[in-house]
Formats: C-alpha cells, sequence, structure tokens
C-alpha cells in the first residue's frame, strides 16, 4: 500500500462540520458573510454523504442546514436580503 494514498472513511463529514461552524458563526457574527459560505459547504456535504450512503455525515448535514435556517431567521440583513429577491 501506497502510504501517499489517503482513503476517506467519512465522506461528507468534514464539509457538514465547517458547514455547522460556519452556521454558528452567522448566528453570532457577521450573517451576510458566513451564511451564504455555510449554505455551500452543507451543499457539498449533502451530496457527498448521501452518495456514499454516510449516515452519519447525512445527519451531520441536517443539522448544518436547521443552523442556516436559524442564521436565516437571526439575521435582518438576510431576511431583508431574501425578501428583496422575492420581491415582496
Amino acid at each position: 500500500m501506497n502510504s501517499n494514498t489517503t482513503e476517506s472513511n467519512n465522506p461528507g463529514m468534514v464539509a457538514a462540520i465547517i458547514a455547522c461552524v460556519l452556521a454558528a458563526l452567522g448566528i453570532f457574527t457577521f450573517g451576510i458573510v458566513f451564511i451564504p459560505l455555510a449554505a455551500i459547504a452543507a451543499i457539498i456535504a449533502t451530496i457527498s454523504s448521501l452518495t456514499a450512503k454516510n449516515t452519519n455525515a447525512i445527519w451531520v448535514s441536517v443539522l448544518a442546514w436547521v443552523l442556516c435556517a436559524i442564521a436565516v431567521a437571526a439575521s435582518p440583513v438576510m431576511l431583508i436580503a431574501i425578501v428583496s429577491m422575492l420581491g415582496m
């Protein structure tokens, strides 16, 4: 076995944890910066964990999406941006 090769036994888990951290930062700091980054990381985590059928990473991805939703609800700037994009 080559020592330069690495195998990931938890595909999607790192991206899901990064998404959770970014979403938490979006809740407590500048949401306009961290929430879109968290959503991108959550998309990557969800796709990679679903394709690998890694249930632990899927649940952490769900947690990331919940934290993203809470961050959007807690950020007035994000709410105004979403409402203005929807034309309401």
